[in-house]
């Protein structure tokens, strides 16, 4: 924003630690993962 010469980004930090709440052992499985990351790429797309 603002100046025009000035490379603009977008960065997402996401840390994840223990969160399993239900006591089931679960896995996410790479087909969320992608889900997830195409996810944040259009939130940080639509930001520009």
């Amino acid at each position: 924003m603002g100046d025009e010469d000035e490379d603009e980004g977008c960065a997402v930090e996401l840390q994840i630690t223990e969160a399993n709440l239900t006591g089931h052992e679960e896995k996410v499985g790479v087909e969320n993962f992608q889900l997830l990351k195409v996810t944040l790429l259009g939130v940080c797309t639509s930001l520009l």
